[in-house]
């Protein structure tokens, strides 16, 4: 799991927990180049990055844009619905039920990779970047 940042080419590897956002956020908005965006690996890592960025006195969407990996029903109730990439765990699963079916069969698969094609679920935590910043109160 990580929390990802981009423009930097940074990833703060954690746990998916709120906890692990909240402070992997404040690290990376106390850096010299803060992110303007971040990709979350959970609904929960990136409603703690939101709690960071809110204590900023940053806007969702506008200053900051946080897309979550999971799509967790959650993340669309958040006083600022959370944009997403959802990907089937239930393709996932045949996947690897056909891999597993064919083994035992004594046929493995030549490849063992799979290449998902997740969908965007754009919400209000994702917008242009603003043209000013908005001064940080660290």
């Amino acid at each position: 799991s990580a929390l990802v940042w981009t423009s930097a080419n940074w990833v703060v590897g954690g746990p998916k927990t709120e906890e692990f956002g909240y402070h992997a956020m404040r690290q990376m908005l106390d850096s010299a180049s803060a992110p303007t965006g971040v990709l979350c690996s959970s609904t929960m890592t990136a409603k703690g990055a939101i709690s960071a960025i809110n204590e900023r006195g940053l806007k969702i969407g506008r200053d900051v844009s946080v897309v979550s990996f999971d799509d967790n029903v959650a993340g669309s109730f958040y006083s600022v619905p959370l944009t997403t990439l959802f990907s089937s765990s239930r393709t996932l699963g045949r996947k690897v039920v056909d891999f597993l079916d064919r083994t035992i069969a004594g046929e493995p698969p030549s490849e063992l990779h799979y290449v998902s094609h997740p969908e965007l679920i754009i919400r209000g935590s994702t917008g242009p970047v603003a043209a000013e910043p908005a001064a940080s109160t660290a």
